[in-house]
C-alpha cells in the first residue's frame, strides 16, 4: 500500500492542519511522517494511522492502481 502524497497536500490545505499537527495526533515525529510519505511500500495500519489522523477514510488517501 502506498499513499498518495498529492491527495494528502489537498486534505491538509482543506483542513488547514499542519504536518506537525497531524504528526502529533498519529503519533509520528514529522521525520517518520515524510518516510512514511516517501515509501513504496507502507502497512494498512500506518495508513489508518494518518488516515484518522486527518479525518478521512483511508481509501481517500491510497495510491489506487488503474
Amino acid at each position: 500500500m502506498t499513499l498518495n502524497r498529492e491527495k494528502v497536500d489537498i486534505i491538509l490545505a482543506r483542513k488547514g492542519v499542519t504536518v506537525s499537527a497531524v504528526c502529533e495526533i498519529a503519533g509520528f515525529s514529522r521525520n517518520r511522517f515524510y518516510t512514511v510519505m516517501n515509501s513504496k511500500k507502507i502497512s494498512s495500519k500506518t495508513a489508518g494511522r494518518v488516515a484518522s489522523a486527518l479525518g478521512v477514510d483511508v481509501t481517500e488517501i491510497i495510491e489506487t492502481v488503474n
